[in-house]
């Protein structure tokens, strides 16, 4: 899916590829739910309050400027709550699986709280390439012309956290699905912010 969506924009200059995130973002989520488990009402419900809270802090967000910035969604993320897309909140589970299984896996040794300070750092690392594109691509929009810096030091404690909340109760796997579909996002996203920006 990643390399598709490459080639349409670098290759082929097919930007109208973008109004499909929506389900890519969704797809991602369901290959990485196959391989997350096992499954148990611990895992569900780690996955549950990141999306909510997730969800919840980005409509704060919107509506209040803290604690990223002043900035409001485009129209390709698909429909919203209080000027929020739903399908944020699943970005938050996405990219906090992604980070604490590839710092499990790089990293297997480390405490948890070790891992927990690497993911949120992974987890700021791709956000600040996915900024530049999320911006190019009107998927959001930041009232000022350049990235708040508050966006990031908000990004990081919030994955710290999130993080945090996923180790103590969601599984301690790493699988390489999992692991691939960050790696993807980080090519995806580093790819454009190189080739396209």
């Amino acid at each position: 899916m990643y390399a598709v969506g490459l080639s349409q924009i670098l290759i082929f200059s097919n930007e109208d590829i973008i109004a499909l995130t929506p389900m890519q973002l969704l797809l991602a989520t369901a290959i990485v739910f196959l391989y997350l488990g096992p499954w148990h009402p611990r895992l569900f419900f780690s996955l549950l309050i990141i999306y909510l809270a997730g969800l919840g802090i980005e409509i704060l967000g919107v509506q209040t400027g803290f604690p990223f910035g002043n900035y409001h969604y485009g129209p390709v993320l698909g429909p919203k709550i209080a000027g929020t897309p739903l399908l944020i909140g699943v970005n938050w589970v996405l990219v906090i699986v992604g980070t604490v299984h590839f710092a499990r896996a790089i990293a297997p040794r480390w405490s948890s709280l070790a891992i927990t300070l690497l993911s949120a750092t992974l987890a700021v690392a791709l956000d600040m390439l996915i900024e530049p594109i999320a911006v190019a691509f009107n998927m959001w929009t930041w009232t000022q012309e350049d990235i708040p810096m508050s966006n990031f030091v908000a990004w990081w404690i919030l994955a710290a956290l999130f993080s945090a909340i996923y180790q103590f109760l969601g599984n301690k796997s790493y699988h390489w699905v999992v692991i691939c579909v960050y790696i993807w996002l980080f090519i995806f996203f580093g790819s454009l912010y190189i080739f396209y920006l």
